[in-house]
């Protein structure tokens, strides 16, 4: 008959749900702003990290969009959105997963080339405003790779092509999934993976050098990707894409 067996819902889902379903009977309408993080925390009687999960996946669905320094508020939902197929963790397989991160170490490089032309001034300097204020947040143990998401979204936000954004905000959800242990509560790793990184991506934006963004962004994925036993298969694959940036660079020249 093709039946399956039930799985309990998640509370994350749960609250994904809830949202999805006060939209789709008009209880939210576009441009609706949610309650403050703080005050649905004690809405559905859940912790920071809970939260910006469901929050976080709320996004990736095109519900709901996040409006620097003003909050979560509901999207129009009428441009092309991308929706992760999440599987569990149990079938994820390894070169799914190595897929995964092979993919976001090319799309990360392009949101921060992008927006080396296409983000404003103001952008530039909320970006980099935020790798300071990390700098001085206290480790969240729960969720240590929030901030660098938060960063992450930014960079796409602020490379003004919607479609690319959409994809990325996907990839962050699905390995969200499937983060690597070895991160948390170890304040060595988060100031390797989660600050220096992003303040020298940020930096390189700040400078309009689109090559250097590129190249920043695609060897922070890359490097972690070694650190985590996911070594590229291709041993030169950061020079190829720096050929194919180059090639695409003489092109817009010419």
């Amino acid at each position: 008959m093709g039946l399956r067996q039930t799985t309990k819902i998640s509370i994350v889902d749960q609250i994904v749900n809830q949202i999805k379903i006060q939209i789709d009977t008009g209880e939210l309408k576009t441009g609706d702003k949610l309650p403050s993080q703080v005050e649905m925390e004690k809405i559905f009687c859940v912790s920071r990290p809970t939260l910006q999960k469901a929050i976080s996946k709320l996004i990736v669905m095109g519900l709901v969009e996040a409006q620097q320094g003003k909050g979560y508020f509901i999207r129009q939902v009428d441009d092309i959105v991308i929706l992760p197929n999440i599987p569990s963790p149990a079938t994820m397989s390894l070169d799914k997963y190595y897929q995964l991160y092979e993919a976001k170490m090319f799309f990360d490089a392009t949101m921060a080339h992008l927006a080396v032309y296409n983000a404003s001034d103001d952008e530039i300097a909320a970006l980099c405003q935020y790798v300071e204020q990390v700098k001085s947040l206290p480790l969240d143990s729960d969720n240590p790779s929030e901030s660098g998401d938060r960063f992450h979204e930014m960079v796409a936000e602020f490379s003004h092509n919607q479609l690319m954004a959409d994809f990325e905000r996907s990839l962050l959800q699905l390995l969200n999934e499937y983060e690597h242990s070895f991160i948390k509560k170890d304040i060595v790793n988060f100031e390797k993976y989660e600050i220096l990184p992003h303040d020298r991506i940020a930096e390189a934006i700040r400078k309009r050098d689109g090559m250097l963004a590129y190249k920043e962004a695609f060897n922070h994925v890359k490097a972690f990707m070694v650190d985590i036993g996911l070594n590229p298969r291709s041993k030169s694959i950061w020079g190829e894409a720096l050929q194919i940036f180059r090639i695409s660079s003489i092109c817009d020249i010419v």
